[in-house]
């Protein structure tokens, strides 16, 4: 009967060994080693996880406590180094004499500068300046006679009518004035309508006074 192979084992320069296959089954089921430790096979070193997954790949019970102890030892490492992170981050942020105080993180993630946003401009277009030409304004028919027949007081009986149209032609004068800005003459209409209630009014007032001056 042969005797059992001899297996070096090699981990972080230390090496172990020489272990036949029950030994280095013992020491993995114990937690002594773990499946990430190389081993000397045919002349070259190997992880011993590939090493017994080729040896036995159906369901082994060393292989399972080989990945259960490599889970095991995984979670505790990360599990330590978890807590070193927390440990470092809780020295950094205890304030020391002659060092400033850390930043908060949402001032370091806030732009130093934010350039407001540029609104574009749209093209200048040329501006054309078309000179229209000013209607020149017309006088009303209607104030020039307003204006004329007021000034016939002196006629008699023919004042009498030439009055009464030169309050008519003024009124409508003076409404067809105000509705069309291109027609003038609205100084002539007033003075007609003043010049013709004025005589009225004086011819009214002498009236009463003669009347009144009788009775004395």
């Amino acid at each position: 009967m042969s005797a059992p192979a001899q297996y070096h084992l090699q981990w972080r320069g230390q090496r172990f060994g020489p272990w036949d296959l029950a030994t280095i089954r013992e020491a993995l089921s114990s937690g002594r080693i773990h499946s990430l430790y190389q081993i000397h096979v045919d002349e070259k070193w190997q992880p011993l996880r590939d090493f017994l997954e080729n040896l036995h790949p159906s369901s082994d019970p060393v292989q399972v406590a080989a990945k259960q102890n490599e889970t095991r030892l995984r979670t505790e490492y990360e599990a330590k180094l978890q807590d070193l992170q927390e440990k470092l981050e809780q020295a950094q942020s205890i304030p020391m004499p002659g060092r400033p105080p850390p930043i908060p993180e949402h001032l370091l993630r806030k732009p130093l500068f934010v350039a407001p946003p540029v609104e574009p401009t749209p093209p200048q277009l040329p501006t054309y300046h078309l000179e229209i030409p000013a209607a020149s304004a017309r006088t009303s028919g209607l104030a020039i006679a307003s204006f004329v027949l007021s000034l016939l007081f002196f006629i008699p009986i023919v004042n009498l009518i030439s009055w009464i149209l030169s309050i008519i032609f003024g009124h409508i004068a003076l409404v067809k004035i105000r509705n069309n800005p291109l027609l003038g003459g609205r100084g002539l209409a007033m003075a007609g309508l003043a010049i013709t209630y004025g005589i009225i009014m004086i011819i009214i007032m002498s009236a009463v006074f003669m009347e009144l001056f009788k009775h004395f």
